[in-house]
């Protein structure tokens, strides 16, 4: 068994109740990371904002709004974040858009609070998808074009008809991904596999879904444009260049599972 060295050094926790930090305090410390304790979200952005690094936010956030906006903070600086919820916190996730938070970055705490073995199996998850997702070669190409759509990789936006539309980072994968396998039918499972490096969840149909309808939306994905994305009964997603100037690959149609 290769046991893998530690994987953080620094993690900021936000936690306005003092017993929970302390908690998390004890935990990262036995874990052989070093915890930086804020009790009010000004503190930690006033950190931020002054040049702290580092390599790993736990936020126990109270409302909607606040997750919205921590979401869009973290997501700018590619800080990889662990949202803790209390179990009258968890339907708030209900009525917010669905590229917020992944299910592997939010823990749902009961009346136990957290534990060693749940955060490390998390953290671990976490700083290992985001390391390989830095790692993907094609990652380095700061711009990739398809028909009217242009890629821009390090600001993660992408330009159609002068518009430039700005996408988070799990909306910016999964459409680079479909975007590089036009014409083939993409199984959900490759999709989770390929554009989020996780394995595929027993919710991730309807999560997928859900971004899927973002991207075809925002990226304004019709004939007019070039390309249309459509759903293949029981075989996943696939997206069709309309454009006669656009050629399809020569393994269009298949499957990718």
């Amino acid at each position: 068994m290769i046991i893998e060295p530690p994987f953080a050094k620094s993690v900021a926790v936000l936690d306005s109740d003092r017993s929970n930090l302390e908690n998390s305090r004890r935990l990262l410390g036995q874990m052989g990371h070093v915890p930086v304790l804020f009790e009010s979200a000004a503190e930690l952005f006033a950190a931020l904002l002054k040049g702290a690094r580092f390599d790993l936010l736990m936020l126990a956030l109270k409302d909607k709004v606040a997750i919205e906006s921590w979401s869009v903070v973290c997501d700018k600086l590619g800080l990889p974040t662990i949202l803790l919820l209390r179990d009258a916190q968890w339907e708030i996730l209900r009525s917010i858009r669905g590229d917020i938070f992944a299910q592997d970055e939010v823990i749902k705490l009961d009346s136990s609070g957290l534990t060693m073995l749940e955060l490390e199996w998390r953290m671990h998850a976490l700083l290992r998808r985001r390391r390989l997702l830095a790692e993907i070669p094609s990652f380095s190409q700061e711009k990739m074009t398809w028909g009217h759509y242009e890629f821009s990789i390090s600001s993660h936006t992408v330009r159609c008809r002068g518009q430039e539309i700005h996408l988070p980072s799990r909306q910016f994968s999964l459409a680079l991904e479909i975007f590089r396998n036009v014409g083939i039918i993409l199984s959900r499972d490759w999709l989770w596999k390929n554009a989020w490096k996780i394995e595929f969840s027993r919710n991730g149909s309807r999560v997928l879904d859900t971004y899927i309808a973002h991207l075809r939306k925002k990226l304004m994905l019709c004939h007019d444009n070039g390309f249309v994305m459509q759903a293949v009964y029981r075989q996943g997603y696939q997206l069709i260049a309309t454009d006669q100037c656009i050629a399809l690959p020569a393994n269009a149609d298949r499957v990718a599972r």
